[in-house]
């Protein structure tokens, strides 16, 4: 989703973080981040609020840095009972020796 919206915006994601009530200041954040030219994209709101210890405090920190935030603004994909099991079998995979091919 974030990629998809990147692309149409003239964008490509360089990082991708998986984190959950992370502190806004923290460094894996802000690590190699140019003010003016990088930007973060969630795809929601919501992702947000999971992701970060305070939405606030974050997005006063990007104005502060002088860094945009962004938000996709498409729904969020929804599952059927096929799709849940076609992405617990994708994540459980590796696990099992599955190399991806």
């Amino acid at each position: 989703m974030c990629a998809r919206w990147a692309a149409d915006h003239g964008y490509v994601i360089a990082r991708e973080l998986l984190v959950r009530s992370l502190r806004p200041d923290h460094c894996a954040l802000w690590d190699g981040v140019r003010p003016g030219l990088d930007l973060f994209v969630a795809p929601s709101r919501r992702v947000l609020e999971s992701a970060l210890s305070s939405v606030e405090e974050f997005t006063d920190e990007c104005a502060r840095r002088g860094v945009r935030i962004e938000t996709v603004g498409r729904a969020e994909p929804s599952y059927d009972a096929q799709a849940k099991a076609r992405v617990h079998r994708r994540l459980s995979m590796p696990t099992a020796g599955y190399d991806g091919r």
